[in-house]
């Protein structure tokens, strides 16, 4: 895959990024600072191969995006795919968010798998990504799963899931990946990475709004 856009060129996307209204804050959102049409609207700015790169991005992150009936296999193989492909282009900082956002997938279905009461995934299991399957699967009787160092907000995830309150589990969850994102955006303003970076945290708007039922109906409305 060849990607059209390059850290020697950091003005291409200047009026794109000037276009796109500000997030604000996350929790504070009852609807995203725009629709998703006028988002792709602004985003045919995009050259062909950026624009196939985002999509890439977003079907492998977004958290409604992957297909029910895939496997934990083939979720696996196309998360390492694109990382493979980000580090070939030598996007770097794209590469720490999708690392990122798949660990952070990893954590959290292992929390929801011992929930239900499932055992420690096997050795030879592919049910993850990243640099923690290995602790996980080692820890997977420990409370916060042995991560309480890279992932401190693990044991307050549990409190959740044990209160019955899956909302307030979604809401950590993004506001962990909210949180990736934005150190991650310092140093690009106008750039490739900084368009897939605004994409991802519209996404998490998009999910946050549509979890809470009071600011659901205010987007309904507005929409009607």
């Amino acid at each position: 895959m060849t990607f059209g856009m390059r850290r020697d060129d950091p003005t291409r996307y200047v009026m794109l990024i000037a276009s796109l209204p500000y997030h604000g804050r996350l929790f504070m959102a009852t609807q995203t600072p725009l629709s998703r049409r006028r988002l792709e609207r602004r985003l045919a700015m995009m050259t062909p191969a950026d624009r196939d790169l985002l999509d890439d991005v977003e079907g492998v992150v977004r958290w409604y995006a992957l297909p029910g009936e895939a496997t934990d296999a083939e979720v696996v193989a196309r998360g390492r795919a694109l990382l493979r492909d980000l580090d070939a282009a030598g996007l770097t900082t794209l590469w720490t968010a999708v690392r990122n956002r798949l660990e952070l997938r990893t954590v959290v279905a292992a929390l929801r798998r011992r929930h239900l009461g499932e055992p420690a995934p096997g050795p030879d299991a592919v049910w993850g990504t990243g640099r923690y399957l290995k602790r996980i699967r080692e820890n997977w009787d420990v409370r916060d799963l042995g991560l309480g160092v890279p992932f401190p907000w693990v044991g307050e995830a549990q409190d959740h899931l044990d209160n019955d309150d899956p909302l307030a589990f979604e809401k950590l969850v993004l506001g962990r990946a909210w949180q990736d994102l934005g150190r991650l955006s310092l140093g690009h303003d106008f750039d490739l990475t900084a368009v897939v970076i605004y994409v991802l945290r519209w996404d998490i708007v998009d999910r946050w709004v549509q979890l809470d039922g009071a600011a659901a109906q205010t987007r309904f409305d507005a929409l009607l």
